[in-house]
């Protein structure tokens, strides 16, 4: 069904994300407005989850963005309360 759809969506991204990060997104959201859930999920990452890509600029090599996985379920239990 996308597939035919695509077309007159230019720009439109489909993207897998978990089932728990896509819980978080959604409780998140009920109090933000998109740029702040957003925010708030890339902090998590960025705070409990794994560097999987580091991406850099050319010549001198020094590092542009990093981006993270969204941290397992196990991993957030480790949390706590203040550090959330």
């Amino acid at each position: 069904i996308f597939a035919r759809a695509a077309g007159a969506l230019q720009g439109v991204r489909v993207l897998h994300v978990s089932h728990l990060e896509a819980l978080v997104a959604f409780v998140g959201s009920a109090n933000n407005n998109i740029k702040r859930n957003m925010q708030m999920v890339e902090a998590l990452c960025a705070h409990f989850g794994e560097a999987t890509c580091i991406a850099r600029r050319g010549g001198d090599g020094s590092p542009v963005e990093s981006y993270y996985r969204f941290p397992t379920l196990a991993e957030l239990a480790t949390v706590s309360e203040a550090e959330l």
